[in-house]
């Protein structure tokens, strides 16, 4: 992704301190190069050549701005409460700063105003539960009968701006796709502490049970809890993916394998009609994660920090080649979360210790042995991150079981590419999501 920023900026500057800074500009005609008299003066090497141009005389300049003061309004309208441009990345921007500072402090509220604004455009509705952010993408052609809506679930550091090519992709072959940011990452809140009727605060631990009941939270409170859906998960967005499916994915809501509808094709009444699993975490070598967790809960606030201070780098993980477009915006939108989301880095680092990256071989044999749901494993063989060598072998494993019904499974690998395959190289991987979903899943007929 890259983005271009439109914006406007009205300085608090008298009028007199800005015909000042014009009028003493200087140009060097054999270099080019800009000096003031007073805040950069030219060397003395190059002092006697240097030139006032002509529109920066001073009545040139008092036209100038008097021309400027009487476009103000217009201007400013054009921009006003505008969404990005169709097609465009541009970000209207509109900010009121004090220019009269020193030019690093008026620098900082400038950043300040565009990474909010930026950060701002992931900002969709507040679910009913009052924490969850989420953005409804609605198809841009009409749909044919009822047709399942794709849910897509970010990992456990991301939000969900990691879906947004995906989902122009989807809703552009008419596809109705819900994105939402998990518990406080993207514009989602941490839930609050609850108390014990005493003075101690009970802990939320972002484990599966809470992450399980956002999700089902949102569907429910958007009438989708017994409609057909599609979940498309990545890392351990893949995890929370698998775990909704076991617990809720049959007919009408139901356990798979609860009874009714559950366990048949899609089409029969499934409430999770296909699942897309990007290097779903879950099935992870447990050593280094037990022992991580082990110390957090003896020293959280080291465990805390150590982490901290090496998340921008381990992000650089995702990647195999950091210096990609995908990468540096995917890393660039990341420290925006960072520097704006209070309670992203808390979300983090609570479903690090809580949140079963590993030990959900149950759960994928379950998945597994739903029969006729059609199931997509998509990895890139370079994964260190959830690494492809051990974890891909065992989702393969676990989700075509020997004997008895079995989902309908589809692998394919991202040759050459690490954890954040999709974000760094979109093609083809996200033609291949849309080519699954549309042969293996709406090519079905639903029941409303």
């Amino acid at each position: 992704y890259i983005y271009i920023y439109i914006y406007i900026y009205t300085y608090h500057v008298p009028p007199e301190d800005l015909v000042a800074r014009v009028v003493g500009r200087r140009l060097d005609p054999e270099t080019g190069k800009i000096y003031h008299i007073e805040s950069n003066p030219p060397p003395a090497e190059v002092k006697h050549r240097v030139i006032q141009r002509s529109d920066d005389a001073p009545e040139t300049v008092k036209q100038r701005l008097a021309i400027y003061e009487s476009n103000l309004t217009s201007v400013l309208s054009a921009f006003d409460d505008k969404e990005e441009s169709a097609g465009t990345n541009a970000i209207p921007v509109v900010a009121t700063i004090d220019g009269s500072r020193k030019p690093d402090l008026v620098y900082v509220d400038v950043r300040a105003a565009i990474a909010e604004r930026s950060y701002a455009k992931w900002a969709g509705r507040m679910a009913e539960d009052g924490i969850t952010n989420f953005r409804d993408h609605p198809p841009a052609k009409a749909q044919k009968g009822t047709q399942p809506v794709v849910v897509l679930v970010h990992g456990i550091g991301a939000f969900s701006f990691i879906w947004d090519e995906l989902a122009a992709k989807l809703t552009a072959e008419g596809v109705r796709v819900i994105s939402y940011d998990l518990l406080g990452r993207g514009h989602s809140l941490l839930p609050p502490n609850k108390r014990d009727g005493g003075s101690n605060n009970k802990l939320i631990k972002l484990g599966a049970t809470a992450h399980v009941a956002q999700l089902r939270s949102l569907l429910v409170g958007l009438g989708l809890g017994e409609a057909p859906i599609v979940l498309i998960g990545h890392s351990m967005g893949g995890a929370l993916a698998a775990l909704y499916t076991q617990e809720y994915g049959g007919s009408s809501g139901q356990a798979v394998g609860g009874g009714g509808a559950v366990g048949q094709a899609p089409g029969s009444g499934a409430h999770v009609v296909g699942l897309a699993l990007l290097a779903p975490a879950g099935l992870m070598d447990s050593g280094l994660l037990r022992a991580a967790r082990g110390l957090a809960a003896i020293a959280p606030s080291l465990m805390s920090s150590f982490l901290k201070r090496g998340q921008d780098d381990a992000q650089t993980k995702d990647f195999t080649d950091v210096n990609s477009d995908g990468a540096k915006a995917t890393r660039r939108t990341m420290r925006l979360q960072a520097e704006l989301h209070p309670q992203a880095f808390e979300a983090f680092f609570k479903s690090v210790r809580h949140f079963p990256l590993f030990g959900l071989g149950e759960t994928a044999r379950s998945v597994g042995a739903t029969g006729g749901l059609p199931v997509l494993l998509l990895w890139g063989d370079r994964d260190s991150v959830v690494p492809f060598d051990s974890c891909f072998s065992r989702w393969k494993e676990a989700l075509k079981p020997t004997g008895g019904k079995s989902c309908e499974l589809t692998t394919e690998v991202a040759s050459g590419l690490g954890h954040g395959f999709f974000l760094e190289t979109p093609e083809p991987s996200l033609s291949s999501i849309a080519k699954w979903l549309r042969e293996s899943i709406l090519a079905r007929s639903y029941k409303s």
